[in-house]
């Protein structure tokens, strides 16, 4: 590499040696693309063009390479060049290269390459040694093997050039060139490496390097024009093949060219439309790969191009899969494209979806099977089926329509149906309607009698519109006669079951149903309404006394003694077995005025009401809902409050009691009690509380009385008015009673033999605890076990349940509880019905006076009387009294005055827990040591 070097920067300048080679390389890419497009311009004078431009481009461009290298060869000495000499060289590189180019076009394929070598290559030489022998005042020798060998490699190098040039590709053409360029070079340097120059004393004239140079550029700016030209000519074809692309790719049918090995290599938007796939993904595989359907292996496949000779065009229809899995049928024309040497280039395929036209075809061959299965269906179908024109009446009719109308189908011809079927028209105007309808909408479809309306038909009319016989409509009938009759019979029963499922079965009244409905109603309306739940008292009685169906009656006719009370736009329905709901669409919103319909409604069914088994008055209490109007009604929450209002003014024994959210809250808290109370059981959370009687003259204590509690934790505990009446009707009341026993006996024995002093405790005793038969047998077991007798415990009785019937079993625990030396006390004396006879009879050992009595002392003269009788008789019966609710210093001084002993009260102490009352004794102990 290093000698080479050395040669060529020797005796040539580097800087013209560098653009010679630019000059060789544009000169050879020139060239050969003149070549390629000369070589597939298919003929004419676009060919001649290129060719005649390729045979000036490689003549010029190879003369101007060759004399930029002469002018940069041997800087040193001063060289002159004759100008016929260098337009020789110039005529025979032109020349010579043309005429290599004509033996390649049409010399034998065999020959074409050793004929346009030899050409080619002898041209590139002469052109070399005729400039070398152009220099003036010189004596050029040359090596004539060395010269030879340069014309031997030259012509190969030329030869391999154009069998590389004539396969019309692209790799092939670049390497064309590259061969080429190597020639030239070689002919060249290798030539100069033989030559000697010798200078002689006669100078022939001729131009200098710089004048050869100014040449050179004329040279260039011709061959630049050259390429310029040939640059235009390129752009327009261009600019021809773009249009053609975009006319290929926007083409309203598939396109796909394919390589000879059946590869993709272009697709037009169609065709991607068409497969689902795009062109990035059918790119080098072939069809098959990706279009085949699925078992499809017969010799019409996914392309028709892959099951067809390659001679010439082929048409086929094939299935296409298509990317989302369907199947759609394309009519695929396949043609070859070949090369100058007829070699298989290309197959382009054009696609056309013709699924839609084989589908319609499809149809239409279906449409006339159908067509004339239908014409057999019609022809014997039960129904009645004719076709009549508007204007020329029917034109056929079937068997069934002509046994229905009673004539043959010559008589009918050109009828009217509606005359033939006699239908009954409602009037001129529904006719007129079903036309108009008929017009717009091609169909109608009604219901009509005929036969003097003995005969229901279900009749459809089509509209037929045809351009050769114009309008024509079709009519179906069937007989529907049984339907109707069915469907009238169902109306009325379904209208039965309406009423019934609206209406109590046994009364007559509006059920619950309907009641609710006319509620939502009354709140649509936005006025507001008025719920009034009537519960009826002890109508159980009623049923007992006049039986079932009279009671029925009863409660119909107090139903409609209501409606006739507050008018007809009322609703008085039967909500409940012993309830009536009353519903006022006016709002009453002054509570006396609410309260006012209550009472007056109430009275309403006060009134006597006749049966067959004698007269009847009812009792009852109300619960009001007053609805404003101004929400949504939910008639199940308003019932709810009704009923929780109802409830309220039974509990407290009220004639009317109107709903308002405190009385919601407290339902709500009692219902909580409640939900916990069976869990509280289980948890054993009941306790004593303990309240202390003394003496009021020397303050000594009587007793404790036990009251339960619910500990619910440290700081909150309930009384028994927060569960009492839960545990009553859940059937808890005896556990806690028992529970409360055994922890207040625990205390008691505690506190006895830690020493504190404790005569007896008392007991509250339910009626349900009471009636048990082991009553009596389970307190002496409590105390057996803690080493307690029976006068250390006392058991109250509430006044109210104090028992008349001596053998009821609570009198008889009464008496065994006596007779076992258990204190009996009678607790909150003055607030029942207690005769007096009792006390002697029930053997009660003392009295307990309530709080109602006690607190009226100091300023009621009456109740005082009252009071001071009731410690007199009791003294003479010889029953101890233990007054309650002493709260103040003034009750104390007043019950002390009667002459009351016991007292019991918030002014001795509250009830405390049992650690409380613990300390509350040692306290006392401590306080009786002191003064003592």
């Amino acid at each position: 590499m290093t000698p080479l070097l050395t040669f060529l920067t020797r005796i040539h300048d580097p800087a013209y040696v560098v653009l010679a080679l630019v000059a060789l390389g544009v000169t050879t890419f020139t060239t050969f693309f003149c070549i390629a497009q000369g070589v597939r311009g298919g003929g004419g004078a676009s060919q001649r063009l290129w060719l005649v431009g390729a045979v000036i481009c490689a003549g010029l461009g190879v003369w101007g390479t060759h004399f930029t290298a002469m002018i940069g060869y041997r800087p040193d000495l001063p060289l002159f060049f004759r100008p016929e000499y260098a337009v020789g060289s110039a005529a025979a590189s032109v020349g010579g290269l043309a005429l290599a180019l004509v033996l390649a076009a049409r010399l034998p394929e065999r020959l074409r390459v050793i004929g346009g070598g030899l050409a080619a290559g002898g041209a590139v030489w002469s052109l070399h040694h005729i400039g070398f022998s152009g220099f003036s005042g010189c004596l050029v020798q040359f090596d004539w093997l060395t010269s030879g060998l340069a014309l031997v490699i030259c012509c190969v190098g030329c030869g391999i050039a154009t069998n590389l040039a004539l396969r019309d590709r692209a790799g092939d053409l670049l390497h064309a060139a590259l061969a080429f360029s190597l020639a030239v070079l070689v002919v060249h340097f290798l030539s100069v490496s033989g030559t000697r120059i010798t200078f002689t004393a006669v100078w022939e004239g001729g131009y200098s390097r710089a004048e050869m140079s100014r040449l050179q550029y004329g040279e260039a700016l011709l061959f630049g024009l050259l390429i310029c030209c040939l640059t235009v000519a390129q752009f327009r074809s261009m600019v021809r093949l773009r249009r053609l692309e975009l006319a290929v790719r926007y083409a309203g049918d598939g396109i796909l060219i394919l390589d000879p090995r059946r590869r993709t290599v272009w697709a037009n938007q169609a065709f991607e439309t068409l497969s689902g796939f795009s062109f990035d993904e059918m790119e080098g595989r072939t069809p098959d790969q990706l279009l085949a359907p699925p078992g499809d292996m017969s010799d019409e496949g996914a392309s028709g191009l892959l099951r067809t000779d390659r001679s010439g065009p082929v048409t086929a229809t094939v299935r296409i899969r298509k990317r989302d899995g369907g199947v759609t049928w394309c009519a695929v024309n396949s043609t070859p494209v070949r090369d100058s040497h007829g070699r298989l280039e290309l197959l382009i395929e054009t696609v056309r979806d013709i699924t839609a036209e084989l589908t319609a075809a499809r149809r239409l061959a279906h449409s006339r099977a159908v067509e004339l299965r239908l014409t057999r269906f019609a022809a014997n179908t039960a129904d009645l089926v004719c076709m009549w024109r508007p204007e020329g009446g029917i034109i056929w009719a079937n068997q069934a329509f002509l046994d229905c109308a009673g004539h043959s189908l010559d008589r009918a011809l050109g009828r009217d149906p509606d005359q033939l079927l006699d239908l009954t028209e409602p009037c001129s105007e529904g006719r007129a309607r079903r036309q108009e309808t008929l017009s717009r909408e091609g169909r109608v479809i009604f219901e009509a009698q005929a036969r003097a309306e003995t005969l229901w038909l279900s009749r459809t009319d089509l509209l037929h519109e045809d351009e050769d016989d114009g309008a024509c409509v079709v009519t179906i009938c069937r007989d529907i006669t049984r339907e109707k009759m069915r469907e009238r019979a169902l109306h009325d029963a379904n209208r039965q079951m309406a009423r019934q499922a609206r209406h109590d079965l046994q009364s007559g009244l509006p059920n619950w149903r309907r009641v609710t409905e006319f509620m939502v109603d009354c709140g649509e309306t936005g006025s507001g309404f008025t719920l009034i739940l009537l519960g009826l008292d002890d109508f159980r009685q009623v049923i007992d006394t006049f039986g079932h169906v009279s009671s029925h009656n009863i409660l119909r006719r107090a139903g409609e003694a209501l409606s006739a009370e507050f008018g007809a736009s009322c609703l008085v329905g039967r909500s409940g077995g012993d309830e009536l709901a009353l519903v006022l669409p006016d709002t009453v919103n002054p509570e006396d005025a609410t309260t006012a319909l209550g009472l007056r409604a109430i009275e309403v069914l006060q009134r006597s009401i006749p049966t067959s088994g004698g007269i009847c008055r009812l009792c009852a209490s109300a619960g009001i809902r007053v609805v404003d109007g101004t929400g949504t009604v939910m008639a199940s929450a308003l019932v709810k409050d009704a009923a929780l209002a109802l409830q309220e003014a039974r509990s407290l024994r009220k004639a009317v009691a109107i709903f308002s959210p405190g009385l919601e809250q407290r339902n709500a808290s009692r219902i909580r009690i409640g939900a916990g109370l069976v869990a509280a059981v289980e948890q054993r959370a009941f306790e004593p509380f303990f309240q202390p009687q003394v003496t009021l003259e020397e303050g000594a204590l009587v007793g404790f009385e036990c009251l339960a509690r619910w500990r619910i934790d440290a700081q909150t505990v309930h009384e028994p008015s927060a569960f009492l009446d839960f545990a009553e009707r859940g059937g808890l009341l005896v556990e806690i009673e028992r529970m409360i026993l055994a922890r207040a006996l625990d205390s008691l024995r505690d506190w006895r033999r830690e020493g504190l002093a404790v005569p007896r405790l008392s007991i509250n005793a339910s009626v349900q605890h009471l009636r048990r038969p082991d009553f009596v047998t389970h307190l002496k077991w409590e105390l057996d076990r803690r080493d307690l007798a029976p006068p250390d415990l006392a058991v109250e009785v509430l006044e109210t349940m104090l028992i008349t019937d001596e053998d009821d079993p609570a009198a008889r625990n009464i008496a065994r509880l006596h007779d076992a030396g258990f204190v009996v006390e009678l607790d909150d004396f003055g607030t029942g019905h207690a005769a007096l006879a009792n006390l002697s009879r029930l053997r009660i050992h003392s009295v307990k006076l309530d709080r109602s009595l006690v607190a009226p002392l100091a300023h009621d003269a009456r109740m005082t009387a009252i009071v001071r009788a009731i410690l007199s008789l009791a003294r003479e019966l010889d029953i101890a009294v233990i007054a309650e609710g002493a709260e103040t210093a003034a009750d104390l001084v007043r019950l002390r005055e009667l002459g009351c002993r016991v007292v019991q009260g918030y002014g001795i102490a509250r009830p405390m827990s049992a650690e409380a009352a613990h300390a509350w004794l040692a306290e006392r102990e401590t306080a009786l040591r002191r003064i003592g």
